[in-house]
């Protein structure tokens, strides 16, 4: 996740830069997912490898330049924390199903209030 989160923050600015250019009223939304999972397989072709470091010890540094660097660039930046191994069975779970149940509910209130306000 570390080896990536430039790519994706870098991603994301040039994504909001084009919305900006297309229309002032565009309603720019990231949703960004972060694994905390204690233990992670990567894949590289047919090569299955471990996490150097785990997700969830890397998740703590990602947020906070996550919201440095894309929170501005975007009307609503949602970061859903979620575990994942990416090993069979495949299991996944939120970190905390209900409050990302919240958060997710109150994003879609402010982007619909920012839709009345735009349209």
């Amino acid at each position: 996740m570390g080896k990536q989160i430039d790519r994706v923050i870098n991603d994301l600015e040039g994504q909001a830069r084009t919305f900006e250019d297309q229309t002032r009223n565009a309603i720019r939304v990231a949703i960004v997912g972060v694994n905390f999972s204690e233990a992670y397989t990567g894949y590289e072709k047919d090569r299955a490898y471990p996490a150097e470091i785990p997700p969830a010890r890397e998740a703590p540094k990602v947020i906070p330049r996550l919201e440095e660097r894309v929170r501005s660039k975007y009307d609503e930046l949602l970061i859903l924390r979620f575990k994942a191994t990416n090993s069979a069975p495949y299991p996944f779970d939120w970190v905390d199903r209900d409050e990302t149940c919240r958060l997710y509910g109150a994003a879609l209130l402010r982007i619909s209030k920012l839709y009345d306000e735009r349209f």
